[in-house]
Parts: structure tokens; C-alpha cells; sequence
């Protein structure tokens, strides 16, 4: 996908400058040449123009972690943000391998569809996996359900994904048994972002000809619906404190807390939001799943099941006549935003045709706002936002 670079705000964005991109059906990351910025589903039977736009910037925080992914294929349209941390090496490799891989295991799903007794094999295990993802995410049944491309695709989303979590982790396995698990930890432990913490979250859409729209989320970056006026959230956030990631934790072995700082050498204080962290203190994430992050997954890191999953909730939807647009964007978006307050931020630009920032692609002013808006109201980590406008009209 070609992607057209623009520069949001400047210095006045602080610690680093926007970048934003309009995206086309050839782009797949935030560089390239100047996009037409067209791609198509169908909604009710009628052939429909997406406009996309990313925007992503370091803003307060040291290093820029965050990555962003769109990309076309055959008709097939995947866009997804990846939030790193512990470095950026773990959102770099799945944000670099998603779509190539995505689109492979969707074509073999696809394939297997029309081979005898594929279908009713596809349709059995999809229909387990969107009950599932349903229920924890409070969806419904969905007429996209019953489509060869949903079954596909919502089994390709989770199987790509379950194969770059893999492939990360045999790397980082073989990294550490070469430096040494206790360097490593070390390592860790003080920052540097090596092997044993690098990990990322994964929010990732595709989107197909017929109007399917398929969500898989790893981790508390987050997708949201704009549909009829009012803000639809297609994702979970995976937070340690929820009941039901508790419980696995620590059935695991893990430990639930904040972060505990010594008070004066009189007991500790509870900072921050509550964190997994093993039984011996090593950890301290800030989400219950995630891609990467073997010092939550792996002997001797972990005595017995991992604590941080990378098991994504995935959900079916079918886009309507009501649906404007999707949001997708990692925590430094959410952190300060709400998702009403979001949805009424992107109506305003799309209405107001780009509003005052003057990029052609209005889906990426959009884009653009909400980080600016995000950055403006405090948010002091990367931000990192996908806008995907669906309108007739555009």
C-alpha cells in the first residue's frame, strides 16, 4: 500500500512530530508515494469507498514503540495498531509480518472452504471461536457469521496471529539461551528493552468486499464502531484486574498488584494501575495479554503456565447503512479519550470535510485530531490511531 507522509503540528506536538499517512489498497506502512486513497467494501448490496488515514507520534515518552499496519489484498483489507513495549523489537516483527501472513493463512482458509467437508469443519470451529469471542465481548450473532469469507477470515486472524506470537517467541528463546537467561533478566529489569520484555499488543481489522468487518485484539489497544451516532467498542481490553485474567493468573502462579515503591522505610506505597508479575517479583505489565513478553511465558522465567497469553478475542460484525467509521488505536488514544468522545471528533472532521488541518484525505485529518486532542489532554504515551471512513458519499 503507498502511504503520503504529513507533519501534524511540529514542535507543538512536543516530544516529536506527528506522522500521518492517507493510505490506498497498495500501501503497507507510514512511508511512500502519494496515495490515491481508495479502497471498497459493499454495504447492503451497494459498493461503498473506504478512505483510511493513520497518524502516530512519540509524544512524551522516551522512544517511539507504537506501529501501525494497512494493507490490501484480492479484495481483503487488513489495518491494525501494535502497541511495543520493551522496545520496540516485538511490534517491529508483528507489524512487519501481519499482513503477509494474515493473507496467507486467509487464503489457504479460504481454499479449504470449497474442499469437501471443508466447509462444515471452517464453519464448526468458526462458529466455536465467534461464540466464544462473542460472549466475552458482549457481541451478538451476526449475519457475517454465516459468510465463507467471516469463517475464513476470523480463522485466519487468529491463526496469523498465533503464528507470529511462535515465531517471536522461538527467536527470543534462542536469544536468550545464547546471552543467558540472567543477563537477560537483568537486562530487563533495568530498561534496556532486550528480549525477555519486548512485547506488543495487536488490534487488527480486515475488512471484506461484502461488508464483513472482522476484529482480533491481543492486549488494550482498542477498536470502536461509529454506528447510527452512537459509539460501538468492538474489543476488550485485556487488564490484569479484570476477574475472569485474574483468575488465570494466578491459578498460573502469577501476582495481581500495582507497582509498590518503599515508603521512607516504612512498608510501601501502590502506584499505577495493577500489573502480572511472577511470583518472585519479576514482570510488572500492565495488560494480562500480549505477543512477546517471555519473561512472562518461559522457564525458568515462569515456574508453570504462562501468565501473559497472546489468545485474541475475535468478533464478527457486518457493516451497515448506520456504520460511519472505525477507530482503531493504542492506549496513549484511550488513555484520555473516551470513546464517545472520539466517535464525536471524527464526525466533526468528516463532516467539516478535513476541518482546519487541510489534508486531503479526511479520514486521515481525522486521524490526525484525535492525536492531537489525545496529546493536548495529557496522554504521556506514543499515540498511534487508524481512522477507516465508510461512507457512500466519499
Amino acid at each position: 500500500m503507498s502511504a503520503m507522509l504529513r507533519l501534524v503540528g511540529g514542535a507543538a506536538l512536543g516530544g516529536g512530530v506527528a506522522l500521518c499517512a492517507a493510505l490506498s489498497s497498495s500501501s503497507s506502512s507510514s512511508s511512500g508515494a502519494e496515495p490515491d486513497a481508495s479502497m471498497y467494501t459493499s454495504v447492503g448490496g451497494k459498493r461503498v469507498r473506504l478512505q483510511v488515514g493513520a497518524c502516530a507520534i512519540q509524544g512524551k515518552r522516551e522512544h517511539m514503540e507504537d506501529r501501525w499496519v494497512a494493507r490490501s489484498q484480492d479484495g481483503a483489507h487488513v489495518f491494525g495498531v501494535f502497541d511495543g513495549h520493551g522496545g520496540s523489537r516485538c511490534a517491529d516483527f508483528v507489524s512487519g509480518h501481519m499482513a503477509d501472513v494474515l493473507f496467507d493463512a486467509l487464503r489457504q482458509l479460504m481454499a479449504a472452504e470449497t474442499t469437501a467437508g471443508g466447509v462444515a469443519a471452517a464453519a464448526a470451529a468458526a462458529a466455536a471461536a465467534a461464540a466464544a469471542a462473542n460472549a466475552a465481548t458482549g457481541g451478538g450473532g451476526d449475519p457475517a457469521a454465516s459468510s465463507v469469507f467471516a469463517r475464513a477470515g476470523g480463522a485466519a486472524l487468529a491463526r496469523a496471529l498465533a503464528a507470529l506470537e511462535a515465531r517471536f517467541v522461538r527467536i527470543e528463546r534462542a536469544d536468550l539461551e545464547l546471552r543467558g537467561h540472567d543477563a537477560a533478566l537483568r537486562e530487563h529489569d533495568e530498561g534496556e528493552g532486550t528480549a525477555a520484555g519486548s512485547g506488543t499488543t495487536a488490534c487488527v481489522a480486515l475488512v471484506g468486499e461484502r461488508g464483513e468487518l472482522l476484529l482480533a485484539n491481543v492486549g488494550d489497544s482498542r477498536a470502536v464502531l461509529c454506528r447510527g451516532g452512537a459509539a460501538v467498542r468492538l474489543s476488550e481490553d485485556h487488564k490484569p484486574e479484570l476477574p475472569a485474567e485474574t483468575a488465570r493468573i494466578e491459578a498460573a502462579g502469577g501476582v495481581v498488584h500495582p507497582l509498590q515503591m518503599p515508603l521512607f522505610g516504612a512498608g510501601v506505597i501502590e502506584v499505577g494501575p495493577p500489573r502480572v508479575f511472577t511470583r518472585h517479583g519479576e514482570g510488572g505489565l500492565a495488560m494480562s495479554r500480549a505477543l512477546g513478553d517471555v519473561c512472562l511465558k518461559l522457564r525458568p522465567f515462569v515456574e508453570g503456565e504462562p501468565l501473559v497469553v497472546a489468545t485474541p478475542d475475535v468478533r464478527c460484525e457486518t457493516l451497515s447503512a448506520a456504520d460511519a467509521f472505525v477507530i482503531i488505536g493504542t492506549d496513549g488514544l484511550w488513555d484520555v479519550t473516551s470513546d464517545e468522545a472520539a466517535c464525536a471528533a471524527v464526525a466533526e472532521v468528516l463532516r467539516g470535510g478535513g476541518g482546519s488541518s487541510g489534508a486531503g484525505n479526511v479520514a486521515e485529518a481525522a486521524s490526525a485530531r484525535l492525536v492531537e486532542d489525545a496529546y493536548a489532554a495529557g496522554s504521556s504515551d506514543n499515540i498511534c490511531v487508524i481512522v477507516i471512513a465508510v461512507d457512500p458519499a466519499l
